[in-house]
Formats: structure tokens, C-alpha cells, sequence
């Protein structure tokens, strides 16, 4: 239905930049950070985290938003905090859904007494162009802090995720800030990509919690963007697809 599959050549490559621009930033600033790692992942795809002001940004050209509305705390309805940008000179834009990974739930904070931690979702496109079909996925996970309560919701999130992952089609990526490294055993059928230095190159480490999932994919580089406004470094990704016989 919304992702449909088509043969994927060998070879054939997509960039995704993973970003977490962080609460709280007004509109002006958030356009200037999405211009620049847009400028870093030409005919590719960026994944925001924490981008709810994104809707109300001017994006540079040839760049479509995907940011769905979501239920809110209060009953009413929210642009999801993980939007994907999609270069559309390069891609057509052909399916998008969003799974819900947590509802709005409570939970301590360190210090502070009881806390909500915010919806999770998982934000997802289908892409075809002149290299085939892609599914692009972003999503944030609650902080699994040394807290019970935010421990049981991340392995909930990553458990739909796996879940999600094993039944969409091939190529798929999946960006995002996972708060916690990536060795983790449910994403041990997946390649994942982080990186622990400037230094170029596909790096399978353990040292960073935004990292791309890849499936049907193959990492051919992985860099560490300047960290401009936020609290994390961007983390640039270039794939190929791995080809595969039928659908």
C-alpha cells in the first residue's frame, strides 16, 4: 500500500543526514541549520529530531518537508518532532505513514520528581527516482537514563522498530538520535552506522547515539558534521542498495 517496491539496481546510492536540532529554537535559527546540512546531502534526505518548529521554516530549493500531525498531550493534534526533508529534484515522494511508538507517558526525571516523556514516533517515506525505490524512516527515542520507567519505553520503542523494519521493503534506512550506542541485539540483522570521529569512513561504533539503521543497504561513508547550534554533531551517511531477487 504506501510503500511500493520496486527492482533496485546495484550501486545506486542515497545520502541521509541525521540531526538533532533541539527544543526551543526559533524558526530563523532552524533555517539556518536545515540550509546547512541540506548543502551537505544534495539528492538525498535529512532526518530531523526535535525539529517542531520545522513546518515554519523556509526550506532551500527543491527541498519537501515531511512532518505529519500527530496526537498532542491535550487531545488536539502536533506536527512529529522527527520530520524528514527530501530533496524532490532527485526524489518523488510516493508514500509517507507514521508509527506510533510511545504514546505521551509518565515518568521520573532524575531529580525532578515525575515527568511526561513526549509521544515517539517513527516517520516514514517511500522515495523513487531515477535509482528506484527507497523507504526513509526518522525517529527519537526516550533517553534510557538509569531509570526504570524511560528503560521499559526504550526497549518498547526498539521493539516496534524491529518489528516495522522486518516488514517494510527494501532499501530501507532509518535515522535518528537512539539514545543508547548501537549494539544493541535487536538491531543485530542491521547494518548501523555511526561514527566516532571526524575522520571519514563507515564506522560500526559505539561511541555515538545518532546513527543511520540500514536494511537491503550497504554504508559506503559516514562523517561527523560541524555541530553548529545543537547539542549533537550531524552525522552525514551515503548508501548503496543491496540487490536482492523479487519483492
Amino acid at each position: 500500500g504506501a510503500y511500493p517496491c520496486a527492482p533496485v539496481t546495484a550501486g545506486t546510492a542515497l545520502a541521509m543526514v541525521t540531526y538533532n536540532i533541539h527544543y526551543g529554537r526559533d524558526p530563523g535559527a532552524v533555517a539556518s541549520e536545515i540550509a546547512s546540512v541540506t548543502a551537505r546531502a544534495p539528492g538525498g534526505v535529512v532526518c530531523l529530531q526535535e525539529a517542531t518548529v520545522a513546518h515554519r521554516v523556509r526550506l532551500p530549493h527543491g527541498w519537501h518537508l515531511i512532518q505529519p500531525r500527530v496526537p498532542g498531550p491535550n487531545g488536539g493534534r502536533i506536527p512529529s518532532a522527527t520530520p524528514l526533508l527530501v530533496d524532490t529534484t532527485r526524489w518523488s515522494v510516493t508514500g509517507t505513514d507514521v508509527v506510533e511508538l510511545t504514546d505521551y507517558t509518565r515518568v521520573g526525571a532524575a531529580g525532578a520528581g515525575p515527568a511526561t516523556a513526549s509521544r515517539r514516533d517513527l516517520v516514514l517515506a517511500s522515495l523513487t527516482g531515477p535509482d528506484g525505490t527507497w523507504t526513509v524512516g526518522c525517529t527519537h527515542f526516550t533517553a534510557s537514563k538509569q531509570l526504570p520507567a524511560r528503560s521499559g519505553l526504550w526497549r518498547t520503542q526498539a521493539a516496534t522498530v524491529a518489528d516495522t523494519l522486518t516488514r517494510l521493503p527494501r532499501p530501507v534506512l532509518v535515522g535518528g538520535d537512539f539514545n543508547a550506542t548501537p549494539d544493541s541485539s535487536w538491531m543485530r540483522p542491521l547494518t548501523r552506522v555511526a561514527v566516532v570521529s571526524t575522520r571519514t569512513g563507515p564506522t560500526l561504533g559505539r561511541a555515538r547515539i545518532d546513527y543511520v539503521l540500514g536494511a537491503g543497504a550497504t554504508p559506503v561513508s559516514a562523517v561527523l558534521l560541524p555541530r553548529l547550534r545543537s547539542d549533537h554533531h550531524p552525522v552525514l551517511t551515503v548508501w548503496t542498495a543491496t540487490p536482492q531477487l523479487g519483492t
